[in-house]
């Protein structure tokens, strides 16, 4: 089959052979994206700069909601594309696509539970950091120094985001799905390297996702000065650049890590 010689070939039919398995991570993503961005829309709405705009009572309710189920809306967009590519493979292979068809619609219904039940979770409790907590910005005793501004700063700020992002309650909301996945007699060793792997692929993708965060940010603070893009770009990119780049050779280590113990066993 034409899709197998593509990068994610054999994945795809793995999950397209297993379309439970796929409903059920589907479920699971939908759930956590659409709980945290309902989490985060409610708490950013009281400090809205436009809370107090008189608007309509439809664009009220469905501008949340839009904004509630854009990451959802994404997933389903580029689940639709691989499956489309998956079924244009099949058909020109001459393959039955009722395979593709089955796993598209697990997906999909995966996803479309997944968000009616992150609904019917309550939302979290607004955190109250304590004074001490290293999420709460410390202000000390320092020497006047002479003003010197620079952009050289925006540069550990994607990095300092992810580090952040991950509080303990969020790590173990992503453990707990992944040790349950494990089958059942998987050893220690295995379970800590798949963890690690796991966790320096999410670190990857979130210092991403942070960097064009902390670009889009700054641009948008910084459009009345005359400050050019490129070097806004360069000093923004840098850092997490060099980050992404250990986090790449660590990956690469516990890949290797990984593949050498499974040879073994």
């Amino acid at each position: 089959m034409l899709l197998a010689r593509a990068p994610f070939g054999s994945l795809l039919g793995r999950f397209a052979r297993h379309p439970v398995l796929l409903a059920i991570v589907a479920g699971l993503a939908a759930a956590a994206l659409t709980g945290r961005r309902r989490a985060l829309i409610k708490s950013e709405a009281p400090r809205s700069w436009l809370a107090a705009v008189p608007v309509a009572p439809l664009v009220a309710r469905a501008e949340p909601l839009a904004l509630m189920l854009a990451p959802v809306l994404w997933v389903s967009a580029a689940a639709t594309l691989l499956f489309v590519t998956a079924a244009v493979a099949a058909l020109v292979e001459r393959m039955p696509t009722t395979q593709v068809t089955a796993a598209y619609g697990a997906a999909m219904a995966g996803l479309g539970l997944g968000t009616l039940v992150s609904y019917l979770v309550p939302s979290p409790r607004p955190e109250v950091l304590p004074p001490g907590s290293r999420y709460v910005p410390k202000s000390g005793a320092r020497r006047a120094r002479p003003l010197a501004p620079s952009l050289a700063p925006l540069g550990i700020w994607a990095v300092r985001h992810v580090f952040a992002s991950a509080r303990p309650e969020a790590v173990t909301r992503a453990t707990i799905p992944l040790l349950l996945l494990m089958p059942l007699g998987t050893f220690a060793d295995a379970a800590m390297l798949v963890l690690a792997i796991a966790a320096v692929s999410a670190g990857m993708l979130m210092l991403v996702v942070a960097s064009f965060t902390v670009y889009a940010s700054s641009a948008s603070w910084l459009r009345p000065l005359p400050v050019r893009r490129a070097a806004l770009a360069r000093h923004v990119v840098l850092r997490p650049l060099a980050a992404f780049g250990i986090a790449a050779v660590l990956l690469t280590w516990l890949l290797w890590a990984f593949h050498t113990y499974a040879g073994k066993r």
